[in-house]
């Protein structure tokens, strides 16, 4: 099948007017499109819409009005289909510090649905957000399961071929051999609810950490020790060439300004968008508070934020990526191939996908989304097969 008459949005260019090639589940081919081509029963009429790579989402706690943590095989699978539908076609359900029981059940609950591969979105890993954090910057995860880490206890996650990403505090001892035994089995380690200083963080940089979870969000910064300001993780991923950073892009944990800053220390090769969903999205109920994590902490929407009950700390966002797109494509001065990157491209090279997924390329996946002139998703296509639209 085709995809005709679309604007490509590829790796260094923009084809308009254009039609890729699908077979077998791949590209086949992106082309410039000459006349307009007849159309046979299985293609596609872009009619000029955009047409990008697939967003991946690699820090994902749930939607629709249940946590991840809760295992329910029919939410699972309806988050598939929902994310589809906001242009996700991969993601890393993403559980909360947790004990280490309920954390194999949801590593085994997770290798379960993604041998099932439920219609929608592709489940292709999970992300550990815990429960090696610093208690000082837990934010809601559950204090009592904040720890450092055990060889004993993580070596089976890391080698159970489920866990991509593990988020953690790396002043935490156990730490480096953490991210070396991370390294040696192709898991994502980042530094996270970090309280670590730039020096630290600069000396695990040298250990060969490559990226920090939610930028300017449970992180330290520069204090003022005495006359004199001490610089935090923020300030050493910001500045660190070998670094990475996520953001949360929903406007309210990194506002435009310092949006700018980070693109101006990182560039658009050194910044990934992650939505840090919750609970609440596509089911925001303001004013009830609901429970985080599978655990008793509370999550309440006010004023079109996701809070802790005292209104004093964000807790996720309530918005999926699509939602998401515009707003950085704005901050962007309309620059969609920046943004593509940092929603597609630069998420697959983290996490070692980055020749199959992340770009509008020939021999890729058909992981596909295509935006309509107000920037929605019109239709989104999963391994070629066309799951909303």
């Amino acid at each position: 099948m085709q995809i005709v008459n679309a604007r490509i949005v590829t790796e260094n260019a923009i084809i308009d007017p254009g039609r890729v090639v699908i077979e077998d589940g791949r590209i086949a081919a992106v082309e410039t499109q000459g006349m307009r081509p007849r159309l046979k029963k299985d293609d596609f009429d872009a009619r000029g819409g955009t047409l990008l790579p697939g967003f991946i989402d690699l820090h994902n706690h749930g939607a629709l009005g249940h946590d991840s943590m809760e295992l329910l095989p029919d939410h699972w699978r309806a988050t598939c289909a929902f994310l589809a539908k906001h242009g996700v076609t991969a993601f890393l359900p993403t559980l909360s510090a947790a004990d280490a029981d309920g954390i194999g059940r949801y590593i085994r609950f997770a290798k379960a649905m993604m041998d099932e591969r439920p219609p929608g979105a592709r489940i292709i890993g999970v992300h550990m957000e815990g429960p090696y954090l610093n208690p000082q910057y837990r934010g809601m995860h559950p204090m009592t399961h904040c720890r450092p880490p055990s060889r004993k206890e993580y070596l089976p996650w890391l080698k159970s071929g489920v866990v991509r990403r593990i988020t953690a505090a790396m002043e935490l001892d156990g730490t480096k051999r953490l991210l070396s035994d991370c390294i040696n089995n192709g898991v994502l380690l980042s530094n996270g609810h970090s309280a670590c200083s730039a020096d630290e963080m600069d000396r695990y940089a040298s250990w060969g950490l490559q990226h920090v979870t939610h930028l300017y969000n449970a992180m330290s910064r520069a204090e003022k020790q005495g006359p004199v300001r001490v610089c935090g993780c923020l300030e050493s991923a910001l500045t660190n060439p070998g670094v990475s950073v996520e953001i949360i892009g929903d406007g309210h944990h990194v506002p435009e300004h310092l949006f700018r800053i980070a693109m101006r220390c990182k560039g658009y090769s050194g910044i990934t968008i992650a939505s840090d969903a919750t609970l609440f999205t596509g089911a925001v109920k303001a004013g009830v508070p609901m429970k985080y994590g599978g655990s008793d902490q509370e999550v309440v929407v006010r004023n079109g934020r996701a809070t802790s009950p005292d209104g004093s700390a964000l807790i996720g966002s309530i918005a999926p990526l699509d939602e998401m797109f515009p707003r950085i494509v704005g901050w962007l001065g309309g620059g969609c191939l920046a943004a593509v990157d940092m929603f597609s491209t630069n998420v697959a090279r983290l996490i070692g996908l980055d020749r199959s997924k992340g770009q509008v390329k020939a021999g890729y996946d058909a992981d596909l989304v295509l935006l309509d002139g107000q920037m929605k998703v019109r239709a989104t296509w999963v391994g070629g097969e066309r799951v909303c639209s």
